[in-house]
């Protein structure tokens, strides 16, 4: 979405933004050539990359939630029109499980 300055909600977004980048972190990316991904990489690949750049994933991921994360992140086509964890499998009561494909 584009939204130039003057138009309406030009001013909420801008301070949107502002707020959202003054809570964001550095990432130090040297840290990435560390580390050799396998193709597909790997749950434990996943997890040592992010480890390595200080951005752990949660102790309650699992092992499906990290290769849920994987899956969408190389063979989703096109990550605007879905959000995040929309394509995850219902459990046998219909509700939304947390998980998605077990690798």
């Amino acid at each position: 979405m584009i939204v130039e300055r003057g138009w309406p909600y030009y001013d909420s977004w801008n301070i949107e933004l502002r707020m959202r980048f003054g809570e964001c972190r550095k990432v130090n990316m040297e840290r990435v050539r560390e580390v050799r991904l396998a193709e597909p990489p790997s749950v434990e690949d996943v997890r040592d990359l992010l480890g390595r750049v200080e951005v752990p994933i949660p102790g309650d991921y699992h092992d499906a939630d990290v290769g849920a994360i994987i899956q969408k992140a190389l063979n989703d086509t096109n990550p605007f029109v879905r959000g995040a964890g929309d394509n995850l499998v219902s459990d046998q009561a219909g509700a939304p499980a947390r998980s998605g494909p077990r690798w």
